[in-house]
């Protein structure tokens, strides 16, 4: 690892030094077949996936980029969304990777995979046609489409909103450890472990009640935080040690009768918010349980429900090679010396 980074650093180096006249200090370097190639400045993402190729990767240093559509099947991998905030939140951090503009994913290839680790979307999505899709640890303001010719797709370690899941992946989609908001339906194809999942309409959970298929929700918090009606879980969705609370109820379905459709006997649903803080206040992102409901609100591994229990809590630091700065001098010095300051590193 230790040759690999140094590897890197030396051709990022290079990289800089042949671009001495520029100033940005954000950067993205794409690996094809071991040849490092480093593009400076925010257009640098669109440049680097020009000059990929299928199974490439592309590492983003911290900073802002601009958007491009994805039509290979590249890994593509941001310094960390530390700010996994909610939907429409402007918070950014000085250490994050951040991707502006609308984007599509419409690969052609079937083979291969599709990734992305640590990026912040601050815009639209629209997965389009991919093969197998794996998202960590990233933040999507807004997913406008979601469509069957993706073959797969996996968030971990994610806050997502749906905006409009009436475009349905089928039943091989998966979240593990993520916060997903609903703007419309709930996909009832879904398969679900330790994840917060809340939705922003009355219907959000009853929605399309007739689909085939069915996902199933493990150890997860179902959370009403609006002054809505309240419906049922679809009965094509399974429920275990999970917990629904809401804030506010109207003579609807009851919160009580939640899970009546997919009722096992190991799930719990009530009338308050106090899980989250004293106040009954409406909780944000990390969503931290009390102490007390840590130890009372278990899922089937003996672990607190939710985003922070499981195998794998949710942490938004990528596991692997990271450009974790890049900057250069606006000009060399006196004697023609360039300052130039280039991290690379693992972050864990």
């Amino acid at each position: 690892m230790k040759k690999n980074l140094l590897l890197l650093a030396v051709v990022l180096l290079t990289a800089l030094l042949a671009n001495a006249e520029t100033s940005q200090s954000v950067c993205a370097t794409l690996n094809h077949e071991g040849t490092v190639t480093t593009f400076l400045g925010g257009n640098g993402l669109k440049e680097a996936h020009a000059a990929a190729a299928d199974g490439d990767a592309i590492i983003l240093s911290p900073g802002t980029f601009n958007a491009v559509n994805i039509t290979k099947a590249i890994t593509l991998r941001g310094a960390g969304a530390p700010s996994l905030t909610l939907p429409g939140d402007t918070i950014k951090s000085a250490n994050g990777t951040y991707i502006t503009g609308d984007m599509s994913i419409n690969i052609g290839s079937t083979e291969g995979k599709f990734t992305i680790e640590g990026c912040e979307f601050n815009n639209d999505i629209s997965f389009v046609k991919a093969p197998q899709t794996d998202v960590f640890k990233t933040r999507i303001a807004r997913v406008l489409q979601l469509n069957n010719n993706v073959a797969s797709i996996n968030f971990v370690h994610c806050v997502v909103y749906f905006y409009d899941s009436s475009n349905r992946l089928n039943e091989h989609t998966s979240m593990m450890n993520t916060a997903a908001y609903y703007g419309y339906y709930f996909n009832p194809f879904v398969n679900a472990t330790n994840c917060l999942i809340t939705g922003d309409r009355a219907n959000t959970f009853s929605g399309n009640s007739s689909a085939s298929g069915g996902g199933k929700l493990l150890n997860c918090i179902i959370l009403f935080p609006y002054d809505v009606a309240y419906y049922s879980l679809s009965a094509n969705c399974v429920a275990y040690n999970c917990l629904a609370c809401t804030k506010n109820s109207y003579n609807y379905t009851k919160i009580e009768d939640f899970f009546q459709y997919s009722y096992n006997g190991t799930n719990k649903a009530f009338h308050n918010l106090t899980m989250f803080n004293d106040e009954d206040k409406v909780p944000s992102y990390p969503f931290i349980l009390t102490e007390e409901a840590q130890q009372t609100y278990l899922g089937e591994d003996g672990t607190q429900v939710g985003i922070h229990g499981g195998a794998l809590p949710i942490d938004p630091i990528p596991d692997n090679l990271l450009v974790t700065k890049c900057s250069i001098a606006p000009k060399t010095t006196a004697n023609g010396k360039l300052a130039i300051d280039i991290q690379v590193s693992t972050a864990k």
